[in-house]
């Protein structure tokens, strides 16, 4: 597995230049589809085993991004292959997601944040090769590393020098030699489309998890309902969470006429949730955390009208009612399944 002996430089100045990547915290995946080219849809849906993030356009930059504590993915298509790259955040490298993305395709992830936690990993077909934890100055892996990947990195390795950044460089060059795809500053510079994902696998401390992992039983009655029900289901969720919570009512209205009537929505009105949301989550963060409730109640309202925006097959935003609601929500389960008990 031979590199060009001037990547790891080229590497080594990207993460000079970029310094808010190369010490807060950053992760590079690269899904290389071994069957022809990648579908985003496809690729975002295994991202939240199933879902449907919404795709937004928005810049690479220092900080976290702004639809914290949701995870976002900066996506760009290569040459039958797709990068990910994460600011403050290393969601493409724990062992679920990146199984998932292997699937019909190879995956090599390197990640670390502020404290360190190097991990360099690679999985194809569904399953992890190896995942090497803290790779620069730890030798065990779980699977079997090539022995040319353990000497690229150790020639990059000083560890009388307390220096990450040479190995770090010496992983990225190793993923563009596997994978033909090359992170540069251009790539960082450029406005970028952006996976958001709100209900992750697996579940973090923060997030809730997916339905079907909260409420398997609901979750089964609502997909199984016609369309009509299902979009109702959906907007009944939107307007509860906005009167509730006094979220949005501009927006929510206009978003549910229009999808009560057939339409999709419009790009001011996805832009809108997008604002309610972010708005919300930043209050979160800024409150130290303490403001949970609107946060969660304001990433259920965007989620169920993404969802029924997009054909009406997700309702994850129910983890977020459900942990909005907290003793209410007993009663608006209840009204969800006779809701569609009516229906049938």
């Amino acid at each position: 597995m031979p590199v060009p002996e001037e990547w790891a430089p080229r590497y080594l100045k990207f993460l000079e230049d970029y310094p808010w990547l190369s010490w807060s915290g950053m992760c590079w995946t690269v899904v290389r589809s071994l069957s022809g080219s990648l579908d985003l849809d496809d690729l975002g849906a295994r991202l939240c085993t199933g879902g449907s993030p919404e795709l937004v356009a928005m810049s690479v930059r220092e900080g976290a991004p702004p639809f914290r504590p949701a995870k976002v993915l900066f996506v760009g298509e290569g040459d039958g292959s797709v990068l990910l790259l994460e600011s403050n955040d290393e969601y493409g490298n724990k062992t679920a997601v990146r199984e998932a993305l292997s699937e019909s395709a190879e995956v090599w992830s390197v990640s670390w944040n502020f404290n360190g936690h190097d991990r360099l990993s690679h999985a194809t077909g569904g399953h992890t090769v190896f995942d090497w934890p803290d790779y620069i100055y730890n030798d065990v892996a779980h699977g079997e590393v090539p022995t040319a990947v353990r000497e690229l990195l150790a020639t990059h390795t000083d560890p009388l020098s307390g220096g990450p950044m040479p190995a770090r460089a010496a992983a990225m060059s190793l993923i563009e030699v596997s994978t033909g795809a090359r992170m540069s500053g251009d790539w960082v510079d450029r406005e970028r489309q952006a996976f958001v994902v709100d209900h992750p696998i697996p579940p973090d401390e923060i997030l809730p998890p997916l339905l079907a992992f909260v409420d398997a039983e609901l979750n089964a009655l609502l997909r199984s309902a016609a369309k009509p029900v299902r979009r109702r289901a959906l907007l009944h969720i939107a307007r509860e969470m906005s009167d509730r919570f006094g979220l949005g009512h501009d927006v929510v209205g206009t978003s549910c006429a229009r999808l009560s009537s057939g339409q999709t929505l419009s790009s001011e009105e996805l832009k809108g949730l997008r604002a309610l949301q972010k708005a919300e989550c930043q209050a979160w963060e800024a409150a130290g955390g303490s403001q949970r409730a609107p946060m969660d109640a304001a990433i259920a309202i965007r989620s169920a009208l993404h969802a029924a925006h997009r054909g009406c097959h997700d309702f994850d935003a129910l983890s977020n009612v459900k942990s909005a609601l907290h003793d209410e929500w007993a009663r608006f389960r209840l009204a969800l399944v006779r809701m569609v008990g009516d229906s049938l």
